[in-house]
C-alpha cells in the first residue's frame, strides 16, 4: 500500500496447519481421531440425556476433536523441538 510516498508491506498471516505437519503426523492424528471416535460410538459412548448423537452432532464433535488433536500436536512440536533446530520465528 502506498500512502504519501510511504510503502507499507502487508504480511499475510501464516497458516496454522498447512505444511506444518509431516505425513507421519497426519497419519498419527488420523489414527488417534479414529480411535477416539470408535470409543465414542461404543455402547458406553457419549449420549445426551440418554439419546445417541445424531449425524450432525457427530460431525461437529469429530471436527472439534480433530482441531484439538492438531493444536496439541503443534504445541508439542514447538515445546519439544530443541532450540538449535527451531526457526527464528519460534525462539
Amino acid at each position: 500500500m502506498v500512502i504519501a510516498g510511504y510503502i507499507k508491506q502487508i504480511q499475510k498471516p501464516k497458516s496454522n496447519n498447512q505444511n506444518f505437519f509431516s505425513e507421519k503426523d497426519e497419519r498419527d492424528i488420523a489414527k488417534k481421531l479414529e480411535s477416539i471416535l470408535n470409543d465414542l460410538e461404543s455402547d458406553s459412548g457419549v449420549a445426551f440425556y440418554g439419546e445417541p448423537m445424531d449425524d450432525v452432532t457427530r460431525e461437529l464433535v469429530k471436527a472439534q476433536i480433530e482441531s484439538n488433536l492438531r493444536t496439541a500436536k503443534q504445541l508439542a512440536k514447538k515445546k519439544f523441538t530443541p532450540k538449535k533446530y527451531r526457526n527464528d520465528d519460534d525462539k
